[in-house]
């Protein structure tokens, strides 16, 4: 399975000023699905390399996922908002041949995303990720 990761609001919460505070949650769920690799959905990813973004999710602790972050979804102009992200995960998985891969988002906006869409697990930007997150995201990722 592929999860998309984005990280305002997500990895941290949104405009509090400290970043990747909630990076230990995410290396939690990692380490209980070995099987489950991350590709960055970020906007983060215009002016960053992929390997910096590795660096920056995994220091302090989660070094040993870094092979688990395979890349990054596209750069793609969009002439809408809504639904754009969504867009952007689907033609990471078509370009990589994993269209019918199963997959999941982790963002804080789901305008991003097609109403309904069960690829989509909403986390509170005013929060991140949370311990909670661990079992209630384990439950979404199990088939």
């Amino acid at each position: 399975m592929i999860l998309f990761v984005d990280f305002d609001g997500v990895l941290h919460p949104q405009n509090k000023g400290a970043v990747f505070t909630c990076t230990s949650v995410l290396w939690a769920v990692l380490r209980l699905h070995p099987l489950l690799r991350v590709v960055i959905s970020s906007s983060w990813r215009w002016d960053r390399s992929l390997e910096n973004m590795k660096r920056l999710v995994t220091a302090n602790g989660g070094e040993d996922l870094a092979g688990r972050i395979v890349g990054a979804t596209p750069k793609l102009r969009h002439t809408i908002y809504a639904g754009s992200r969504q867009l952007e995960c689907e033609a990471w998985l078509k370009a990589n041949s994993l269209s019918d891969m199963p997959w999941l988002a982790l963002d804080d906006m789901p305008e991003l995303f097609d109403s309904g869409t069960p690829h989509l697990y909403l986390v509170d930007s005013r929060y991140g990720l949370m311990d909670a997150d661990v079992v209630r995201l384990s439950r979404s990722l199990t088939p």
